[in-house]
């Protein structure tokens, strides 16, 4: 990079040099360092440019920061769909057990996404989680978020903790490429589903970067889920 008008005026000016075979390699360092050194090819020439922050607005005001997805994932602002405000996740829900009253029939054949870990087995119907899409929950003792795409149909599980804090996950109301753009309570920080595995990255906030790993789940139907879990909880949604 050039310095400036001057400095190239200056290089392209500069007489040939004309060195003989007795000069040494010194010569030759010592000219090559002043040429850059005159040239503006010096560490403190070099500074970033400011990048002009991209804000999104949803339908309640809210500004969305989406600088880091656009610059560093490829997103484009125009891209994010809908803005309908923040959703609220269902937070530890309560369950149903094996013999309560308002637990499903072994039969029923609604599908389900369930988790299971160390012999315990919880299921979450899929209708209950259209309209809200998350669920914070506490399984097997650990935090985690199940999230439903219903325009994509991609159910999913993925931790709540990242480096020792426990985050809170809902639905932004965004959309981007019919998938759901998440963000967390604590930090605003948008998340994303990127691959298929079910994590979440971070594409714009203070954890920009970060990923929540997915938790082994599935999804079929509740019969299914039942007759190979017996004793597997179940989701209640609150009506």
């Amino acid at each position: 990079m050039w310095a400036g008008s001057r400095g190239f005026a200056w290089c392209a000016a500069m007489p040939p040099l004309i060195v003989t075979r007795r000069r040494t390699a010194f010569f030759f360092l010592g000219c090559a360092l002043l040429l850059l050194s005159a040239c503006g090819f010096s560490d403190s020439s070099v500074e970033e440019t400011p990048v002009e922050r991209i804000y999104i607005v949803d339908q309640s005001g809210k500004h969305w920061d989406v600088t880091q997805a656009v610059v560093r994932y490829g997103f484009t602002a125009s891209g994010f769909k809908f803005g309908l405000g923040a959703l609220t996740p269902l937070i530890n829900p309560a369950f149903a057990a094996p013999g309560d009253s308002v637990y499903p029939n072994d039969t029923d054949t609604f599908p389900v996404i369930g988790l299971s870990r160390s012999g315990t087995a919880r299921a979450y119907r899929l209708a209950d989680l259209v309209d809200i899409e998350v669920a914070d929950d506490i399984f097997a003792g650990e935090p985690v978020v199940v999230v439903h795409r219903p325009l994509v149909d991609a159910p999913s599980a993925c931790t709540r903790m990242l480096d020792g804090d426990t985050l809170t996950i809902a639905a932004s109301g965004w959309v981007y490429d019919n998938e759901s753009v998440l963000f967390d309570h604590e930090s605003d920080s948008m998340w994303y589903r990127l691959g298929s595995d079910g994590a979440l990255t971070c594409i714009a906030g203070a954890h920009f970067g970060s990923v929540l790993p997915a938790v082994s789940s599935s999804v079929t139907l509740w019969n299914t889920w039942h007759a190979g879990h017996p004793a597997s909880t179940f989701m209640l949604r609150p009506r």
